[in-house]
């Protein structure tokens, strides 16, 4: 199973302090250009890559003004022949070149400067630019609840607070919780 599947099922995503616990970095950034769509590197899934502008470093190492790149699942692959190949996530939004996003992530192993979401879509959320926050979890996702009741201030502030109380960048990797009784992984 591709490691961006594999974590998904072992985080627990069900507060703001959990999803930033669970985080090697917590940046708030500017969605930039798609990369286009490739096989991850066990060919079980499509990821596509998008560009990002940090605008600021809530958790971590992550450079504000640097440009990381973020793997989403999902996308088209084109493939020799007139072949393709595509994952399609219809619960899962991807990011909009231009919108703003508080994104919690996991660097990619033996790949500096790229990153997935931690807890899947619940580690993306949209900072509007009329003050108002919109996760891309699921509508049932405990995070999607929590942050669409709260202002973009107010969203900043709890996850600045959670990732005070957090272990360092070096220790994240290593916590593994059990998803919550009845919670499924498929978005």
């Amino acid at each position: 199973m591709s490691p961006i599947l594999m974590r998904i099922g072992i985080l627990d995503c069900s507060t703001f302090e959990a999803l930033t616990k669970n985080s090697a970095d917590v940046v708030v950034g500017v969605a930039g250009r798609s990369l286009g769509g490739h096989l991850t590197e066990s060919g079980l899934a499509i990821v596509t890559d998008y560009e990002v502008v940090v605008q600021d470093t809530i958790k971590g190492d992550v450079t504000p003004g640097s440009t990381i790149v973020v793997s989403l699942l999902g996308g088209r692959v084109d493939f020799e022949g007139g072949i393709s190949a595509e994952l399609i996530t219809p619960k899962f939004e991807h990011v909009k070149a231009g919108n703003s996003y508080t994104l919690f992530l996991t660097e990619v192993e033996k790949s500096p400067g790229k990153f997935t979401l931690t807890g899947g879509p619940q580690g993306l959320v949209e900072l509007a630019s009329d003050g108002t926050v919109k996760s891309h979890g699921r509508e049932s996702d405990p995070i999607a609840k929590q942050a669409n009741e709260k202002s973009r201030e107010s969203f900043l502030k709890d996850v600045r607070e959670s990732s005070e109380n957090g272990p360092r960048k070096e220790s994240a990797a290593a916590i593994s919780c059990p998803l919550q009784q009845g919670q499924s992984s498929q978005w």
